[in-house]
């Protein structure tokens, strides 16, 4: 997930400004659209792990030479909630 970091001249784009991210936009539409309907399905039953990255940081997963900088996102990556959901639901 790429962190947001809109300002006010963000919000005034025009089509010539706003369309080299379209697709950004609608990836991170679906993704957020999925999240919405699995946490509402699923309630307590659900959690998501899914790191920020910022803005501008590309880590294209079919280019090896981001492999470096994916590992450190991972390693800095706070999963406390996704350990206690594991383990609560194993334990279920």
């Amino acid at each position: 997930v790429v962190e947001p970091t809109a300002s006010e001249k963000d919000l005034d784009l025009g089509l010539a400004d706003w369309a080299p991210h379209l697709l950004e936009m609608v990836i991170d539409a679906s993704g957020m659209t999925t999240d919405m309907e699995a946490s509402f399905l699923l309630r307590e039953n659900y959690t998501r792990l899914s790191p920020l990255i910022p803005q501008g940081v590309s880590l294209a997963l079919d280019d090896p030479s981001t492999l470096q900088r994916q590992l450190e996102y991972a390693r800095n990556t706070d999963i406390e909630k996704a350990v206690e959901f594991a383990q609560r639901i194993v334990a279920e």
